[in-house]
């Protein structure tokens, strides 16, 4: 029992679904997405190319490039009906041809979708219909997509929108060549860039966290593909929202604000950039190279744009295939994670639905028994589903399948829950119920039976599995605030004023208190002095008149104990960190200060910077035990 996901890929120019390591190939894509072995979706993928196709087909016809006779495809063409998709991916090459580099925005016209075809997308994405599009530098793709809703501003196609070229000033060159490296196409290597990830707030957790999108099995998303010149999507604070759309005889609103309780504010979603990359050409920029648009609480279909199909062909993407598995692995899921993210929210429903089903008729005897307490089950049921999703793509799941409990817990309620309660509460709900329908279908499969599913029946039970998890959130939450009132009185009663201003003296040493930097980087990416490559951050740690530790930290250090210290009475401990960039600050630029002073005492715990802080470390302080060596 699987859901079936339609994808329509829709190509032009010099792009095709071959493995060819020296072209723009699709077949990696398409074989991972339609190979994908999980518990709870299946992908079908279609392929048509509008220059030379008349009709979409079905993969695994493979296609090298073809020379133009069309466009021949078109979107309203008779007998084609684009209803029988859940979501397209747009990879225009168009309007290249013999001139790799366009100059005019006029070219664009002469591969472009018509009014119509643009009517029918537009009415398709107000439906749920969910689009992927991308091209590269200059106006590459531009034809195919540069007019359809949304997406038109999330990305620039245009030189009208200042895309960037493919050499000088505004060329977004991201190679990284290593020390060394023998001479070649930098292009075919292994070596990828970095991505810089915009984290978001979590569902149901305080801290924050990568798009789902960019979520993997073993942690964040955070390496591409690099190449020599990049096209950009927008900033969030770039796109404009209120532009009339050019569509003749469509009156949407391209983005809709939604108000579904009249008692709370109006909500508008709007396109945020998820991940950032940094240029190796001149002087290093950041700039946006993936965006979404989350169309869910407006009941239209979602949307996700990349600055370069260069992170999806076969000549960039093969090289780690065959000499770097771990990025390999990441590209495949974020492959599949778009997949998974466009879907709809009845489909993402329907695939948690299947794959907590698959977990437990699949599960040891004793794995599940009706006995445990929901929570328990949830976590157990969670424990199989992280085999074969990322824990954010599972809670991407679990908020679409109840977004009216999603929406009931406020942000601030969030941080008052621990880690993946509510995971726990859905999955585990679910589950519970699931298991009394398991129970007989195995009976039958043991009994030599081919026994049918029924889903409506299987998603009546994952339903009351919901309800179940509602009420056990419900008791919770009074639970919780009884305690909170009885916290509450005990501090009231407690406060004395005749007491209140004293203080009670300090004269023994406090310690020994080991001191760990935890994390370090910018508070924003497109900072020059921290983010530059040849920045030399360097942090001074002192407690009273004596340095702890002076020394060289890079952004995305790995956690690590800096000094051990007793503290004295009266002792202040000072953190301090500067940044070191001739080329642009002419000297060190002060970035972070942090003092701690009174009781050391209650330096213990976690130090979080304040958001003022050029530069933001993240550092702890814990006491050391007889026994914790060192």
């Amino acid at each position: 029992m699987k859901v079936d996901l339609k994808i329509l890929i829709v190509y032009d120019g010099r792009v095709d679904t071959s493995f060819e390591p020296n072209e723009f190939g699709l077949g990696p894509v398409i074989r991972n997405l339609t190979f994908w072995l999980n518990r709870w979706v299946r992908v079908i993928v279609s392929v048509v190319n509008r220059d030379v196709d008349s009709t979409p087909t079905q993969y695994p016809v493979i296609s090298t490039w073809r020379a133009a006779v069309g466009p021949t495809f078109r979107f309203d063409q008779p007998g084609f009906n684009l209803d029988d998709y859940d979501q397209i991916w747009l990879f225009g090459d168009r309007p290249a041809g013999a001139d790799d580099d366009p100059d005019n925005d006029a070219d664009i016209a002469t591969y472009a979708l018509t009014d119509n075809e643009l009517r029918v997308i537009a009415d398709w994405m107000d439906r749920g219909g969910g689009v992927f599009a991308t091209g590269d530098h200059g106006i590459l793709g531009a034809s195919l997509a540069s007019r359809i809703p949304r997406v038109r501003k999330m990305r620039r196609w245009t030189h009208a929108q200042a895309v960037p070229r493919s050499y000088g000033r505004t060329m977004h060159q991201t190679y990284n060549i290593r020390k060394g490296q023998p001479p070649g196409d930098p292009e075919m290597d292994a070596h990828p860039q970095p991505l810089y990830l915009v984290n978001q707030a979590g569902f149901e957790l305080a801290e924050r966290v990568p798009h789902p999108l960019l979520c993997g099995l073993d942690g964040p998303i955070d390496r591409f593909p690099d190449h020599m010149h990049e096209g950009a999507v927008f900033e969030d604070d770039e796109v404009s929202l209120d532009d009339l759309l050019d569509i003749p005889g469509y009156g949407g609103v391209e983005f809709p604000i939604a108000q579904p309780d009249p008692s709370a504010p109006p909500f508008r979603p709007v396109p945020r950039v998820i991940a950032h990359v940094v240029t190796t050409y001149g002087t290093p920029k950041a700039f946006p190279a993936l965006a979404v648009w989350d169309g869910d609480p407006v009941g239209r279909g979602r949307i996700v744009v990349d600055s370069t199909w260069h992170h999806w062909f076969s000549m960039n993407v093969l090289p780690f295939a065959e000499d770097n598995a771990p990025v390999w692995d990441d590209l495949q899921q974020f492959q599949r994670n778009v997949a998974v993210w466009l879907a709809t929210p009845e489909q993402r429903r329907a695939m948690l639905i299947t794959t907590i089903w698959d977990a437990i008729i699949t599960a040891p005897p004793m794995r599940f028994i009706r006995a445990l307490p929901l929570k328990q089950v949830g976590v157990r049921a969670l424990d199989v589903l992280g085999r074969d999703a990322p824990h954010c793509v599972t809670s991407e799941l679990v908020q679409s399948f109840d977004d009216a409990l999603i929406r009931a817990v406020a942000p601030s309620t969030h941080r008052s829950l621990p880690p993946g309660a509510l995971d726990v509460l859905v999955v585990g709900g679910i589950a519970r119920r699931l298991h009394a329908l398991a129970g007989d279908h195995l009976e039958r499969l043991r009994a030599g039976q081919r026994p049918q599913i029924d889903f409506d029946q299987v998603q009546d039970a994952a339903l009351a599995g919901l309800n179940d998890a509602r009420r056990e959130l419900l008791a919770d939450l009074d639970e919780t605030a009884a305690d909170i009132d009885g916290l509450r009185e005990r501090y009231s009663r407690s406060i004395d004023p005749a007491v209140t201003g004293r203080r009670p003296s300090v004269t023994a040493p406090v310690g020994p208190l080991a001191i760990v930097l935890e994390r370090v980087e910018p508070a924003e990416l497109t900072d020059p002095l921290i983010t530059d490559p040849g920045a030399r951050l360097i942090v001074h740690l002192d407690v009273g008149r004596t340095r702890l530790f002076g020394d060289v930290v890079k952004l995305g250090d790995e956690p690590r104990e800096v000094a051990r210290v007793v503290v004295q009475p009266g002792e202040e401990l000072t953190m301090r960190a500067a940044a070191d960039v001739d080329a642009i600050a002419g000297g060190a630029v002060e970035c972070f200060a942090d003092t701690l002073s009174d009781d050391a005492n209650d330096w213990i715990g976690r130090h979080i910077p304040d958001p003022s802080h050029r530069l933001r470390i993240w550092y702890r302080i814990e006491p050391v035990h007889a026994d914790a060596g060192g």
